[in-house]
């Protein structure tokens, strides 16, 4: 979690954070890439350019060693192209073995400069009427953002809170959200 971590790659683990990253686009066709698990930023070791330097995660600082362009390379693939250097992510070697570092390098196409982004599907809070539940909106996302790997589903149920409560105090053994 630390500025100055070592990027490596190694066996998917669909719960890890560390695994995870945010994609931004920062504009001009720039995006970062933000750990989950440290809030920090994929990045170019010390912004230098020679092939096969080394990237690690470090803190925002707003330097083009942050940015990185992402290019199609075909069958669902990309090419993530630094910006300070116009050098490509690379797997070291090109080889598939759990911590394996991360480097860039001159363009070679090969499979150790593709990646692959997998969407971590969220369910959408886009529906909810912010006129009828001011402020639910900005609450249910703080809360997605603090726990990423939870699963939110929303539920209409077409009563009001006051009814919900009143309707829970009632009858100890009736709740109003399914258990499974």
């Amino acid at each position: 979690t630390y500025s100055g971590a070592n990027v490596q790659i190694f066996t998917r683990n669909n719960i890890a954070d560390y695994q995870k990253v945010n994609v931004k686009y920062v504009g001009v066709g720039y995006y970062t890439l933000t750990f989950v698990h440290s809030n920090m930023l994929l990045d170019v070791s010390n912004g230098k350019t020679a092939d096969h330097t080394n990237v690690w995660q470090c803190r925002e600082n707003g330097a083009d060693a942050q940015k990185w362009i992402i290019r199609e390379a075909g069958n669902g693939y990309y090419y993530l192209i630094s910006k300070c250097n116009d050098k490509y992510l690379t797997v070291a070697g090109g080889k598939t073995s759990n911590c394996t570092n991360i480097e860039v390098n001159a363009l070679n196409s090969s499979n150790a400069q593709k990646f692959k982004f997998n969407k971590i599907e969220r369910n959408t809070i886009s529906s909810i009427d912010t006129t009828k539940y001011p402020g639910y909106k900005e609450k249910i996302e703080a809360l997605m953002d603090a726990h990423p790997n939870w699963n939110f589903e929303l539920l209409y149920t077409g009563l009001s809170l006051d009814e919900v409560v009143s309707g829970e105090a009632k009858v100890h053994s009736r709740n109003l959200v399914p258990s499974d």
